[in-house]
């Protein structure tokens, strides 16, 4: 029995001194099972990491937890709540708790993760994750942080702010979607009504609500962007902080 327990806490000491071993000056990806692959230079191709010095394949990201390259420090997030395709989270903060970032592009036809683009109907959505060390990611919520954050008050007045900001986003959201329902009801109005008159009022309506929805957009994408900003802000007056 006192052989066992020896080889038990030999396991997990030799764990944790992997764990603080890990040199982030290098490029690596970091593995479910905890083993750490370094390269010299790592890239991305198809959804898998190849090593740039030789082109030859890593690992897929089925395997990854994390990956270290030349760009910045990523976490795989294809595990973690409903996707509709892979995405990498970047770490934008390292502290006593990392915070992890990746951004959606909502376009007209349809969206493109983490990519750039234009448009009349574009939207960013921000997906945010925090963790300790290398364990797997947490998705970022009030209500997840509030036990981290509660003994920190600068932490904690932002925090205030992001949830805040989250409500006004999702309101807005909601209203730009009604405005468009209108638009859409108003526009069927308009084309049965057969008064000359009222023609060119009738007309101007859907246009009217089409245009508001859109300011209902500029106005949730604000918000969004000031949700990010405070999440951001208490996660920097955490850190050193237990």
């Amino acid at each position: 029995m006192r052989k066992l327990v020896i080889i038990f806490l030999s396991i997990f000491l030799l764990s944790q001194v992997s764990h603080a071993q890990i040199d982030e000056s290098h490029t690596f990806v970091y593995l479910n099972n905890d083993k750490v692959d370094y390269s010299d230079s790592i890239w991305l191709l198809n959804g898998e990491v190849i090593k740039k010095s030789n082109n030859r394949k890593f690992h897929k990201m089925e395997e990854i937890r994390f990956i270290n390259a030349e760009n910045g420090f990523f976490s795989n997030t294809l595990n973690i709540g409903s996707r509709r395709s892979p995405l990498l989270a970047k770490r934008t903060i390292k502290g006593d708790i990392n915070l992890f970032e990746s951004q959606t592009i909502y376009v007209e036809n349809g969206y493109a993760p983490g990519a750039v683009q234009g448009g009349l109907f574009t939207k960013k959505k921000y997906y945010n994750y925090f963790n300790k060390g290398y364990e797997t990611l947490k998705p970022v919520s009030y209500k997840a942080l509030y036990p981290l954050f509660s003994k920190n008050h600068e932490s904690m007045v932002y925090l205030d702010k992001y949830r805040s900001a989250n409500i006004y986003e999702h309101a807005f959201i909601v209203a730009e979607w009604g405005f468009y329902a209108s638009s859409v009801y108003l526009g069927i109005r308009s084309v049965n009504n057969n008064s000359n008159s009222s023609l060119v009022k009738s007309s101007l309506l859907p246009f009217g609500a089409l245009l508001t929805g859109y300011g209902m957009r500029l106005v949730s994408n604000w918000f969004g962007a000031k949700k990010n900003e405070h999440l951001h802000e208490a996660f920097i007056n955490y850190d050193g902080i237990k």
